[in-house]
């Protein structure tokens, strides 16, 4: 055992423990009790500090980290506040002094497919709005399609013709079952018959549309990228099939 001087009364006291500073709970409680709230120095708020030698109420309010505010108007209401230079780049953060004024950057629209309600940005209302990727591909596939598609030329018929699978037999012989355009055989890609000049041109005549001079084989791939596909008109050099 030894003694010890309180430090809150000064009254000496005996303890088992080494380094005691309270003698009795009262006054354990004096010393431990949280220290009375403190004005910042700098923004002058009122806050209860973590101990005796704090000054400032947060980290922003110490003079190695207070910011230079430039004085701006809101660009809804025109009220006069101190924004950061660094926010002014931002497009929401410092143009607006208050929540209800940056509510005015948004509108309300429809989906053009489904007519749900949209609560979009100003800039980014259109004509014609879509909630998601989904409604949009719909739209698209029955306001584009069939006449109304920028890439039609007539349209497809399957029926070329009586002379179709004789015609188609020889072109495929002729070339030796493969690619004219690079070579691949029926193990490799799949063959099609191509006509140089499109069907839809010969108005209906197959006995000239399905001739040899206008049909090659082609593979998958060269037949979708063959130009004639998209001629709105036949070019000079092929006219004489017509």
């Amino acid at each position: 055992m030894a003694k010890f001087n309180c430090i809150i009364c000064g009254s000496e006291f005996v303890s088992y423990y080494k380094g005691a500073k309270y003698c009795s709970k009262p006054c354990q409680g004096k010393g431990m009790r949280k220290l009375p709230d403190k004005e910042c120095e700098y923004c002058k708020k009122i806050f209860r500090p973590r101990d005796s030698q704090q000054r400032f109420c947060s980290v922003k309010c110490r003079p190695s980290n207070r910011v230079i505010r430039v004085k701006t108007n809101c660009l809804h209401c025109g009220k006069e506040m101190l924004v950061i230079p660094s926010r002014f780049n931002d497009p929401v953060r410092g143009k607006y002094c208050s929540k209800e004024c940056l509510a005015t950057r948004y509108g309300e629209t429809n989906c053009k497919h489904c007519g749900k309600k949209l609560v979009l940005y100003l800039s980014d209302i259109k004509e014609i709005n879509f909630c998601n990727h989904e409604c949009k591909n719909e739209w698209m596939s029955y306001t584009f399609n069939g006449e109304n598609a920028s890439a039609w030329r007539g349209g497809c018929y399957n029926y070329r013709g009586d002379n179709w699978k004789a015609q188609r037999r020889k072109a495929l012989k002729r070339d030796g079952n493969k690619c004219v355009k690079c070579g691949a055989t029926s193990k490799e890609a799949k063959l099609m018959v191509h006509h140089k000049i499109p069907f839809r041109f010969f108005n209906g005549d197959y006995e000239k549309a399905n001739v040899l001079e206008n049909l090659e084989t082609n593979c998958n791939s060269c037949h979708s990228a063959q130009e004639s596909h998209l001629w709105h008109e036949v070019p000079v050099e092929f006219k004489r099939f017509l």
